[in-house]
């Protein structure tokens, strides 16, 4: 991993039929307004009655209140779907663009399909992705 990752959600976990949303990033310390990327590594996941799909999405925000978050949409990558079968799907990595003028962020992710039974990831935030 790039050695300017930030931490952004750390073994965040989602069981049944919810949807997780971590608490806000302030990106002033990362440098906001500049071209970045962030990396959710799925590290378990198991569906018990069918295939479930993980969506993570990027929400911003001037202000660290819940109330006034909303999606960042500046492109239809910003939300990634990935599958987890009936048994564990280890190691997913999925990467979002981030270019947003907000001072925080979060990440959200919902859940679509069957039953999660488990689920858990960490997130961070980076300059630089592979390509």
């Amino acid at each position: 991993m790039a050695t300017d990752a930030k931490l952004l959600v750390a073994n965040e976990t989602g069981v049944g039929n919810v949807s997780v949303t971590s608490t806000g990033f302030d990106l002033f310390s990362a440098g906001y307004r500049i071209p970045m990327w962030v990396r959710v590594d799925v590290s378990s996941g198991t569906a018990t009655t069918s295939n479930v799909t993980l969506t993570f999405k990027i929400q911003h925000s001037n202000t660290n209140v819940d109330a006034n978050f909303v999606d960042h949409t500046s492109g239809a990558d910003q939300v990634v779907t990935i599958t987890v079968t009936t048994n564990v799907r280890d190691r997913d990595v999925v990467w979002i663009p981030l270019l947003t003028d907000k001072r925080y962020i979060r990440l959200v992710m919902t859940k679509g399909g069957g039953t999660l039974g488990s689920g858990a990831y960490n997130a961070y935030i980076t300059n630089s992705h592979p390509q």
